[in-house]
């Protein structure tokens, strides 16, 4: 049995850092191999005027399990949107909330044209059950897409088309509702159970708060791995070191990099966000903006969050666009900034950046709440929200899995 072995991680996203802190909490050691110069995947954030600028539409849901095991919420001074969102249609606001969580919403939502009685009575029912309902027999129930899960529990056209349609295009970055009505219920209920939240300084510092407990973990960055061996577990890197490792933890997006290793190829969703300056006061700076009208390339509009103390009074925009779309970014820009002009009532709005996602979240057919299998062959290990949903719990999970399945192996040897 090999005593100390030498455990290397291929990338420094959620999954890669759980997998180095569930190895270090078990004994083990691990050096993080991440080909970007900063950690965090897809947890990304540039600090520009004073503003965090996350790439791309995130939010930090805290009811996810895996969050509340591995991130100290309290460290990332959180700032919560409040409860609900607010309806741009024709020209006019209309807020849907939760008055249950939030009783200063009540009267607005009570009287907004967006859902009817019916309809608010359907959504108080459904977050009963949801909030009863385990994690399990989410996950084990038989899915349909989110659409037909809506209109199956019997909510009307137009609160699909106001609210669900708008919101969740926002969360699955897709326009369809095609989503597992699975993925709907799961995030519904850690919507219901917990807070949507940014961390004060970005969605990058969660990726921070996972990598600041690591002691023995070495994490690489500009390191980028371009061959693995399978046989021998040979890594190559691009600068042509070649490392030989006891065992690996593959926790990155590359379907190549595993030779002899024939794995489904992963389609992605993209979006694109921008995020504009405007001069405008806003009053519901907590509440997710939502575009329903099915013209509009807008879908979620929000507000970034001030890092510095310096007084400003303008605000920062940040808008996400889903829609399929074939206009050059100087178009897409003019396009957005009409459009904000036209349904939110936001003039003289000026660019400050574009950030194309073009691997925003993957695109799964058939979706659970762990990894179904985290083992590639002898001593190399997947990890990656790929393997079960798209989310950063499943994205947390899938690390920790892999790690328990290379102690699992590596204890294993020692009794043959």
């Amino acid at each position: 049995m090999i005593q100390n072995p030498s455990v290397y991680i291929i990338g420094a996203g959620a999954g890669g850092l759980a997998a180095a802190r569930f190895l270090e909490a078990n004994g083990y050691s691990a050096t993080v191999l991440e080909a970007e110069k900063k950690i965090g995947g897809r947890l990304q954030t540039d600090v520009i005027e004073g503003y965090a600028l996350d790439h791309g539409f995130q939010v930090l849901l805290t009811a996810y399990p895996a969050v509340n095991k591995y991130v100290d919420l309290p460290s990332l001074n959180l700032v919560c949107f409040q409860p609900g969102a607010v309806i741009f249609s024709g020209g006019r606001q209309s807020v849907l909330g939760d008055p249950l969580r939030q009783p200063s919403m009540l009267l607005k939502t009570l009287l907004s044209p967006a859902a009817s009685v019916k309809d608010k009575f359907l959504v108080y029912r459904l977050t009963r059950q949801l909030k009863a309902k385990t994690l399990d027999a989410i996950f084990a129930a038989p899915e349909i897409s989110t659409l037909e899960y809506l209109r199956a529990y019997g909510f009307s056209p137009v609160i699909i088309e106001k609210f669900f349609m708008p919101f969740f295009t926002g969360i699955y970055l897709e326009d369809k509702l095609s989503t597992s009505s699975r993925m709907f219920e799961f995030i519904y209920k850690m919507f219901s159970l917990g807070k949507a939240a940014l961390p004060a300084n970005g969605m990058h510092e969660v990726a921070q708060a996972l990598a600041g407990p690591l002691k023995k973990t070495e994490i690489r960055t500009n390191t980028r791995v371009v061959k693995i061996e399978r046989d021998n577990k040979r890594i190559h890197l691009e600068n042509g070191e070649i490392i030989n490792a006891d065992y690996i933890i593959l926790a990155t997006n590359s379907d190549k990099l595993l030779s002899g290793y024939h794995s489904e190829a992963i389609s992605w969703k993209k979006c694109t966000t921008l995020y504009f300056k405007a001069a405008q006061p806003v009053s519901n700076r907590q509440l997710i903006g939502l575009i329903p009208d099915p013209d509009a390339i807008i879908n979620t509009l929000s507000y970034a969050l001030r890092v510095d103390t310096r007084e400003d009074n303008e605000v920062m925009l940040s808008v996400t666009v889903v829609k399929e779309h074939a206009l050059a970014d100087e178009e897409l820009t003019e396009k957005v900034r009409q459009e904000l002009m036209e349904h939110c009532g936001f003039n003289n709005t000026r660019l400050v950046k574009l950030y194309h996602i073009p691997k925003a979240l993957p695109d799964l057919k058939n979706v659970s709440y762990r990894p179904k299998n985290v083992t590639a062959s002898d001593g190399i290990f997947l990890a990656g929200d790929t393997l079960a949903n798209g989310s950063l719990n499943a994205a947390l999970l899938s690390g920790e899995d892999a790690a328990k399945a290379l102690i699992k192996y590596h204890s294993s040897i020692a009794v043959q």
